[in-house]
């Protein structure tokens, strides 16, 4: 995707419900340094937090009554806050020490439940912000879903061609939509169908659409003559249902503007040979053209299309698409 212009900074992604929609884009660079900085800052106010729990639970138990070693030493490690992790350790030895000398003297009162009472606050400390610190890796998104970002609008609009300078612009057009063809089906043949996902399938918002497939009758009619146009009595039929353009084509808006696309499609195969006539003109090289009569095309020709038989023997390019499809809803 490195040559497509990615927009970097704060955008709303509508995918994404509420505060959770609002993303930052950074390139790699400046999303590494995020990520450190993110991690230290969560190391900083871990030890701030503890210090603030610790004054509190200190100043909580701070009162005038009768109490035994195990509390003014437990009051220490509150009153002198070291790390959480020191603070563990201090408070597992006092309760180790108590613990080995109550043998022929009196035992201090419910000291297994004081120890584990006042041990629970750093343990908690440091579990909450252990996980805060592995979950800041989440802020960013892996490399094989760098796709969500957004798009820079600077490609926008509809192709237009020059078709009056050279014979060469005349079949720009057409080398554009047989390139795209061509991308397309390298496209299909690694992603669709299969569950790796290689770089090249990142570039949209999902891997491959879904579709359902069914038998139906030939779409096509009959000739003049009466005859069925597929050369089989099934054809295949193509649908996609309906498909949201935010969740499935990247159409980034709220959900009131959202439209939902449908592409259904019937194929079959059809005996071309028997429509089939070769035209009277050839082209500038002498090489027969053929008209395939199978259906006029409303306002330009009565023919379906034309093969010029130069594009296979010379350019070694054995067909051409054209925007017109046939039997397409």
């Amino acid at each position: 995707m490195s040559s497509i212009p990615v927009y970097t900074g704060f955008w709303h992604d509508y995918t994404r419900d509420g505060a959770y929609g609002w993303t930052l884009t950074l390139n790699v660079k400046w999303s590494a340094l995020l990520v450190s900085a993110l991690s230290t800052f969560v190391a900083i106010v871990a030890g701030s937090f503890w210090s603030l729990l610790a004054f509190v639970i200190h100043q909580w138990r701070a009162r005038p009554g009768e109490e035994d070693g195990v509390y003014f030493q437990q009051q220490v490690v509150y009153r002198n806050p070291m790390s959480t992790w020191g603070a563990i350790v201090e408070l597992f030895k006092i309760w180790g020490a108590w613990r080995s000398r109550r043998r022929g003297r009196a035992a201090p009162r419910r000291l297994v439940r004081r120890s584990f009472l006042f041990l629970l606050p750093p343990l908690v400390v440091v579990a909450g912000f252990t996980a805060a610190g592995i979950f800041v890796g989440d802020v960013t998104r892996p490399t094989y879903e760098g796709n969500n970002v957004k798009i820079k609008p600077v490609n926008c609009g509809i192709v237009s061609f020059n078709n009056t300078v050279s014979p060469y612009e005349i079949q720009t057009p057409w080398l554009k939509y047989v390139n795209d063809t061509l991308a397309a089906r390298a496209y299909a043949r690694s992603c669709y169908g299969s569950t790796a996902t290689p770089a090249v399938c990142g570039e949209y918002p999902k891997q491959s659409l879904p579709y359902n497939q069914a038998n139906v009758t030939c779409p096509f009619g009959e000739d003049p003559t009466g005859k069925s146009l597929c050369s089989v009595n099934l054809a295949l039929s193509l649908d996609s249902g309906l498909l949201d353009t935010s969740d499935y084509l990247g159409i980034n808006v709220p959900k009131k503007d959202r439209l939902l696309f449908r592409r259904s499609s019937t194929c079959s195969p059809i005996n071309v040979l028997e429509y089939a006539e070769l035209n009277n003109a050839t082209d500038s090289a002498a090489f027969p053209v053929y008209d395939y009569y199978l259906g006029p095309i409303d306002g330009q020709t009565n023919f379906t299309f034309e093969y010029n038989t130069q594009l296979a023997h010379e350019d070694a390019v054995p067909y051409l698409l054209t925007s017109v499809h046939l039997f397409d809803t």
